[in-house]
């Protein structure tokens, strides 16, 4: 690794001063600051017998109000000062209780008593921090995100007023999506109903970012076959350690051979693809089926190669690790640990 030191570059590189009008009345160029191959010409303030007053600028201590936050990355923001322009630094953070918080990804100018909707701006997440435990598996998966019309639903299902979740079943299959595509960035996501949606994703994307997303996707019926199938297919000459299915199992679409149903037959088949093809320290992919609502069949049998896990919350990442890297005795440990 090559260690980047930081210098004041003045005999070699010089610019000539000059004086700027506009927002930038009141300064000219100075020295380059140069940090490893970055070259930034420095500002700095023109003496004051050499120009008339200056411009007086708010200060955003006193006078930059946040307003609203109507979406992600998006925040509304105004300038309470009646006789100033302000300057909004970059990455200037607005923090929130129980709401996202935000920082601005670009230095802002508002007019005296502007309001302004910034729609580029990063999300702080407590995601990020809170899923950076989510564990590394032994390879890349094929991560099925149901967004089928019934993921729509609330995932505590319907309680009566006041006790019914907002959060959506597809919400949290997509928020598991984003996060093992975040640890893990070589595996695939594949939002599906009744056919695979095609999707470019970021893995260095924010959690939620990525996540609100994926959950865009879908609304019709469901076939859980589908990212197998595009496993089989599409990314056929690719390496996976397994498969992850996130849904509520209602799949009543794809029926596969001698009874069996549509998923059956395809990890069948996804099994003597990925054996074929070799790679990853374990003897043979797996496939995990995570149903958010368990009230009804599975689409797969629990085998040795087939795990099936009802419901969710955070223990479900070290348990689906585990189980992809055959380690047994962690595997029990992690099962054992969840409180019911």
């Amino acid at each position: 690794m090559t260690r980047l030191k930081t210098r004041l570059v003045t005999p070699d590189v010089r610019v000539t001063p000059r004086a700027f009008g506009g927002l930038l009345t009141g300064l000219e160029t100075g020295p380059v600051l140069s940090w490893g191959l970055l070259d930034v010409v420095s500002l700095r303030l023109v003496p004051a017998n050499d120009l008339g007053p200056r411009e007086q600028f708010a200060t955003p201590e006193e006078h930059l109000k946040l307003v609203q936050v109507p979406t992600y990355g998006t925040v509304v923001l105004r300038n309470t000062s009646t006789d100033d322009r302000l300057l909004v630094p970059m990455h200037i953070g607005f923090f929130q209780p129980g709401a996202q918080n935000h920082a601005t990804s670009r230095a802002l100018v508002l007019e005296a008593g502007e309001t302004l909707q910034v729609k580029d701006c990063f999300c702080i997440q407590a995601a990020e921090i809170a899923c950076g435990n989510v564990p590394e598996l032994p390879g890349p998966v094929v991560i099925g995100l149901d967004t089928s019309g019934s993921m729509s639903m609330s995932v505590t299902g319907w309680r009566g007023r006041g006790a019914t979740s907002k959060m959506r079943c597809v919400d949290v299959a997509a928020l598991f999506a984003a996060a093992i595509l975040r640890r893990n960035p070589d595996s695939v996501v594949v939002p599906f109903d009744t056919r695979a949606y095609d999707v470019c994703m970021d893995p260095s994307d924010s959690i939620l970012s990525l996540s609100e997303r994926l959950a865009k996707y879908g609304g019709g019926g469901t076939d859980c076959s589908i990212p197998l199938r595009a496993a089989n297919t599409k990314f056929s000459k690719r390496r996976f350690a397994g498969c992850v299915l996130v849904s509520d199992n209602e799949s009543w679409v794809g029926a596969g051979r001698y009874g069996s149903t549509g998923v059956m037959t395809e990890w069948q088949q996804f099994v003597k693809n990925q054996l074929r093809l070799g790679g990853h320290d374990i003897p043979a992919p797996k496939l995990v089926c995570i149903d958010i609502q368990p009230y009804g069949p599975t689409q797969a049998p629990e085998r040795a190669d087939i795990l099936n896990i009802g419901g969710f919350s955070d223990a479900v990442f070290n348990v689906v690790a585990s189980f992809l890297r055959d380690d047994a005795g962690r595997f029990v440990a992690e099962v054992e640990s969840i409180e019911l």
